[in-house]
C-alpha cells in the first residue's frame, strides 16, 4: 500500500487500525484492533529504517502493557539488530510488559541461521519465545520464521499455530490474560507484616512476664479467659514486633531471590533512568548472570539436600517447570454464569457453596430425630462398665512441651499470632493456656476463636469459574493445634485401656 489507498478503504467496522506503509515496493504493516480496546501508538519508538509498529494497550484499572509488531526482510544485515535492541531498550525505559511479534525471518528450527547478536539480545533482556512449530511450511520445508518474545510469559495463556491460510505462512495466535486481578486494583499488592527489625527475644519475655495474667484465672467461661489472653499477648507483642504494611510486586519472592541480586537489580534500574547506556547494559547482564546461578546454586542443593523431603522437592521442581500448582481463580461465576467481580461477593459465594454440602442432612428433620437416651443406651451396651472415656486436664509441662516444638513456618491463624513468638514465650504464657484449657475442658466448651479459620478455596480441575471445582483450604489458630494434641491424646490413652480390657476378657 501507499498514500494513495485512503483509510476509508482500510477500515472495518467496530475496529480501529494503525498503519505503516513501505516507501517502496511492496510490503508494509497493519494492525486492527477492537473499537473498545485503548490503544495508544507510540511513535516515540518507532524509526523510519524500521517496519515497527508500537502500540500500548491500556483497559481501566490495569497495568499498561506494550506490542511492537515487526517485520525483518530477509536481506538485512547486523545493523537492523543493533536498530532492534536500541528500539526495545527505549520501550523497556517505560517498565511495562512487552509483546514483540511478527516476520523476523529468522528460522528458529535451525540454530545454524540464527544470529549470535540476535540470541543475545533476547536472553540479555529476559524475553522468551513461545513458538514452537513451523509458521511456513512448503511442499519442501518447514520453517519458525514468525515469532513472539515476551518478557511476561505467565501472562500468555494460549498459543496456537493453526494449520489453514490464505497466504503463505501460517498465523500465529496469541491469549493474553486479563485477569480480575488488574480490573480491581492496581499491578502492585500490600501486604501486612510484623517488623523483627528491632525485635528483642529478651525485652519481650520481661514485658509479657510483667503482664496480670492472674486474671485469667479469675475469667468465668473459656471464651472470656482466651480473649483476655489474646489481648495481652498483641499488647506487648505491638510493641515489639509492629505490624507495617507494604506494597510489593509479589507477595511471595522467589525461593534462589537473594539480596545481591535485588541490590544489582535496583543499580541497573538507576542506571536506566539515568539513560546510562554503557552502565545500564553492564548491570542488566550481571543480574543475568547473578540469577542464573542463584538458580543453579538453589536448585542444585534443592535435589541434593532433599532426598528425605519429596514435599519440599516436588514444589521446587514445579517452579523449575512452571508447573505450579497454585492455580487461584481471577473470578468466579453467579447463578446466571457471569463473573463476581466483587471479592467480598465471591468470598460468600464460596462460604455458602462450602456449607451447602451439609444441606442434604437437614433436607429431612423426620431422619434427624434422634433420641439421645436411646442412643447413650445402644453404645453402653457396647462398651464394658469399667471403661469410660473422659478428657484429663492439662498440665503445663505439657502446655509448654508442645508450645517449645512447634514449626516457626506454621500458618498464622485469626488471631494473628504466629508460632514463632508463642515459641520463644513458651515458659511464660504455658501457665496462663494451662488454666484455659482446662477451663474449656471443666466447662464442656470449646473457645469461638479458637473455632474460626482462614479459609482458602484451592482449585482442583476443569472449570475455573465454577465454585463446585474447589475446596477449601482451613488455617486454624496454632493455639487450636495444642488442644487438638491433648483430646487427640486422651482419646488414643481410651482406645489402648478399651483394648488391653477386650483383650483380657476374650483370653488372649
Amino acid at each position: 500500500m501507499h498514500d494513495e489507498f485512503s483509510n476509508d478503504e482500510l477500515k472495518i467496522n467496530g475496529f480501529d487500525f494503525f498503519r505503516k506503509d513501505r516507501q517502496s515496493h511492496g510490503g508494509g504493516l497493519i494492525i486492527y484492533t477492537k473499537s473498545c480496546l485503548s490503544c495508544t501508538r507510540r511513535i516515540d519508538l518507532e524509526t523510519n529504517d524500521l517496519e515497527t509498529i508500537w502500540l500500548e494497550v491500556k483497559r481501566n484499572k490495569q497495568k499498561a502493557f506494550l506490542m511492537c509488531y515487526s517485520y525483518r526482510p530477509p536481506t538485512s544485515t547486523v545493523d537492523w539488530i543493533i536498530k532492534m535492541e536500541n528500539s526495545i531498550e527505549k520501550a523497556i525505559s517505560d517498565q511495562k510488559e512487552i509483546i514483540l511479534l511478527g516476520d523476523l525471518n529468522f528460522n528458529l528450527l535451525n540454530e545454524n541461521s540464527i544470529p549470535t547478536s540476535w540470541l543475545r539480545m533476547i536472553n540479555s533482556l529476559n524475553f522468551e519465545q513461545l513458538i514452537n512449530k513451523p509458521t511456513r511450511v512448503t511442499s519442501i520445508s518447514e520453517t519458525l520464521i514468525d515469532h513472539v518474545y515476551t518478557n511476561a510469559p505467565e501472562n500468555i495463556t494460549e498459543i496456537v499455530v493453526p494449520y489453514f491460510s490464505i497466504s503463505d505462512h501460517y498465523p500465529v495466535c496469541i491469549t493474553r490474560k486479563m485477569n480480575n486481578s488488574f480490573e480491581t486494583g492496581p499491578v502492585h499488592k500490600s501486604i501486612t507484616y510484623r517488623d523483627t527489625k528491632h525485635f528483642d527475644e529478651t525485652l519481650f519475655s520481661q514485658e509479657l512476664e510483667n503482664m496480670p495474667w492472674f486474671m485469667i484465672e479469675e475469667a468465668e467461661n473459656a471464651n472470656d479467659a482466651l480473649d483476655l489472653f489474646v489481648t495481652f499477648f498483641h499488647s506487648v507483642l505491638n510493641n515489639h514486633a509492629p505490624k507495617k504494611c507494604r506494597r510489593v510486586k509479589r507477595s511471595v519472592q522467589p525461593n534462589w531471590m537473594n539480596s545481591e541480586i535485588l541490590d544489582a537489580i535496583k543499580t541497573r534500574d538507576k542506571h536506566h533512568r539515568d539513560k546510562n547506556t554503557e552502565q545500564y547494559r553492564l548491570w542488566r547482564n550481571k543480574v543475568k548472570n547473578l540469577i542464573q546461578r542463584s538458580k543453579t546454586e538453589f536448585y542444585s542443593e534443592t535435589i541434593n539436600n532433599n532426598h528425605n523431603n519429596p514435599k519440599q522437592l516436588w514444589q521446587n521442581l514445579h517452579d523449575i517447570t512452571g508447573k505450579s500448582k497454585d492455580h487461584q481463580t481471577s473470578f468466579i461465576n453467579d447463578d446466571e454464569g457471569n463473573p463476581i467481580l466483587d471479592p467480598e461477593t465471591a468470598a460468600n459465594t464460596f462460604n455458602d457453596f462450602f456449607t451447602s454440602v451439609f444441606e442434604t442432612f437437614q433436607s429431612d428433620e423426620s431422619h434427624h430425630q434422634y433420641n439421645n437416651a436411646k442412643l447413650d443406651q445402644n453404645i453402653r451396651s457396647k462398651l464394658p462398665e469399667n471403661v469410660q472415656f473422659s478428657i484429663s486436664r492439662v498440665s503445663v509441662t505439657f502446655i509448654k512441651t508442645q508450645l517449645e516444638n512447634l514449626k516457626i513456618n506454621k500458618a498464622t491463624g485469626i488471631d494473628d499470632i504466629s508460632a514463632k513468638f508463642l515459641k520463644i514465650a513458651a515458659p511464660i504464657i504455658c501457665k496462663p493456656l494451662s488454666s484455659i484449657l482446662n477451663l474449656s475442658i471443666q466447662q464442656g466448651t470449646y473457645p469461638n476463636n479458637l473455632k474460626k479459620a482462614k479459609v482458602t478455596p484451592i482449585f482442583k480441575s476443569g472449570n475455573k469459574s465454577d465454585p463446585n471445582n474447589y475446596r477449601p483450604i482451613s488455617v486454624l489458630p496454632v493455639l487450636s493445634s495444642i488442644f487438638e494434641r491433648h483430646i487427640s491424646n486422651c482419646v488414643t490413652k481410651y482406645v489402648e485401656e478399651y483394648d488391653l480390657f477386650y483383650h483380657h476378657q476374650s483370653g488372649f
